[in-house]
């Protein structure tokens, strides 16, 4: 396919005549000598000597409509020569797959046919900017070869600004995720482009209004995740304990290839990456690459750099939530074990490795036993499981009044050459877990919740959900009945639950008033601790609380 977007000075002439019929569709009165059939120019005029019912008579074209498209947008000069209408166009404009497509910048492009007797030209068809314009959500629209519909049209995809990229839910059911990208919009269970015009409207900061095709649907879409997280880490020099300013650290979104950091490291090769979209991320720094969670405050760990030789790099898969007080009895701990893999991304093979964790903090009690490991080949990894038992808060001086401690657990790697590397897993563990009731009498449906955490992330529901214990932070409950042509009433219970109150409630309870407006998450409602409210859900309704834990 040519490159619309290179300028290449060769032109070539288009024949534009084919059958006088179909192209001279005017004469003149001045008799013209039979025997000729002379063709002629006058100026960007073409002549030809033809036989009518008068008799032989010079007829007419206007050789300015030979180039059957725009001048300006592809360089077609039309002009008369030797009698007949040619159109002098860029070789780069011509094609000769009709209906195939490309995109120059904005502009989607489709080859077409003028009518010209040797061939097509490119045409624009669409311009994205023009099509999608910037708004509070966009920067504007931009032509994707990645995302195509049928027959193989480019769509006109949406740039999204950063204050609103990452993963969204529709409340409604129809579809379940979206993600916002820098380039597009997609359906995150099988993550293909919106093949539809999306129209979006912002209700708050965390939560929009659906429309598609342009036509209101009312879909309101709630964000999962936060896009101010930070990753931190640390560069090594490789086989020592010395860190290394200068080196080019890169991160990458795993759902998002234009969600893209790059940074040297920086002092003591201690790096930083700030506000940054939640998720995953592919995070490289010399020949070393794994995946790490982003999520409010992440820490990667040491990354070694070296050219040749082991490379060791330790990564953790768990996402255990971890609490110090044992729920049946708060004067307890708990026990947990932590899987590690340990990596060689080194170009030789890492023989007799020995691996041994350690931690001097008071928050746990660390059973980990050093053990030699087998080979681990280049590219390769090996696991080592160690456990830990957790220690009330109130037992640790320390940590009396946190609501969760992270955890830094030290890795010893001892290599076959008896050089000793380290790395970091953190754990972050919350003082205790509290339980939250959510029951509803809607018809057809048990569970009309969203339930997000302080960092956004959607919390599996229960009648009985157990969640960490956050005085510090706000989790999110949104009571929709979207979905379903029914209305009922519902209840929510922080810390404590009584039967017989709901009971009640589900017999007599229809204020559907209550707490209302709180439509939004800018205007929801507060629960407190050790509360039980109930509100009613009417059709296509939407209800926003916030649990404040406060206080307790």
């Amino acid at each position: 396919m040519p490159d619309g977007g290179k300028t290449m000075k060769k032109t070539v002439l288009i024949f534009a005549v084919s059958f006088f019929s179909l192209f001279f569709i005017s004469c003149s009165s001045d008799e013209c000598d039979s025997k000729k059939r002379e063709k002629l120019c006058e100026g960007t005029i073409a002549k030809q000597c033809l036989h009518d019912e008068d008799g032989f008579r010079w007829y007419e074209e206007d050789c300015s409509k030979a180039c059957p498209f725009n001048a300006d947008e592809v360089g077609g000069e039309a002009s008369c020569l030797n009698g007949e209408c040619y159109c002098a166009a860029p070789e780069s404009m011509l094609c000769r797959n009709y209906d195939a497509y490309f995109c120059e910048n904005d502009i989607v492009k489709q080859c077409r046919s003028q009518g010209i007797s040797n061939g097509a030209i490119w045409r624009s068809v669409k311009n994205c900017a023009e099509k999608i314009p910037s708004d509070e959500i966009t920067d504007g629209g931009f032509c994707s070869t990645e995302n195509k519909i049928q027959d193989g049209e480019p769509v006109c995809s949406p740039r999204i600004k950063k204050a609103f990229r990452g993963k969204w839910h529709e409340l409604s059911h129809e579809v379940g995720d979206y993600y916002f990208r820098t380039d597009g919009i997609t359906v995150v269970n099988n993550n293909e482009a919106l093949y539809y015009d999306p129209v979006f409207s912002k209700i708050d900061d965390n939560t929009l209004k659906m429309a598609k095709d342009s036509v209101e649907s009312g879909n309101i879409l709630v964000r999962i995740g936060i896009n101010n997280a930070v990753l931190k880490l640390k560069v090594k020099r490789a086989g020592t304990s010395d860190g290394v300013e200068g080196v080019n650290v890169r991160i990458e979104n795993t759902a998002d290839s234009g969600e893209i950091y790059e940074q040297k490291s920086g002092k003591n090769g201690e790096t930083e990456f700030k506000d940054i979209v939640a998720g995953e991320y592919v995070v490289s720094v010399g020949n070393t690459a794994v995946k790490q969670i982003v999520d409010e405050s992440s820490d990667a760990g040491n990354f070694y750099y070296a050219q040749t030789g082991f490379i060791y790099k330790v990564t953790t898969s768990s996402h255990t939530i971890f609490y110090a007080e044992n729920k049946e009895d708060s004067a307890k701990g708990n026990e947990y074990s932590i899987a590690l893999s340990i990596h060689n991304f080194g170009d030789i093979a890492a023989g007799s490795t020995k691996v041994a964790v350690k931690t001097d903090d008071e928050a746990v009690l660390v059973n980990a036993e050093e053990k030699t490991l087998e080979m681990i080949g280049s590219g390769e990894n090996a696991a080592y499981t160690f456990s830990m038992e957790t220690v009330p808060f109130d037992k640790a001086p320390s940590l009396k009044d946190a609501a969760y401690h992270d955890v830094v657990f030290t890795v010893y790697l001892t290599d076959e050459n008896d050089v000793t590397w380290e790395d970091t897993v953190t754990v972050r563990i919350y003082r205790k877990s509290l339980p939250v009731y959510l029951y509803s009498a809607l018809p057809d449906t048990s569970h009309p919740f969203v339930f997000l955490s302080p960092e956004r992330q959607n919390i599996a529901i229960e009648n009985e959900t157990w969640i960490p214990y956050r005085p510090d932070a706000k989790y999110i409950i949104i009571a929709q009945n979207m979905y379903v042509d029914t209305e009922g009433v519902y209840s929510i219970g922080v810390g404590s639950w009584d039967e017989s109150k709901w009971d009640t409630d589900q017999k007599s309870f229809d204020d559907a008033d209550s707490y209302e407006p709180n439509d939004s998450e800018s205007q929801a409602k507060t629960v407190k601790m050790n509360s039980q409210t109930t509100s009613y859900l009417r059709k296509n309704d939407i209800d926003f609380w916030i649990i404040d834990m406060s206080g307790h």
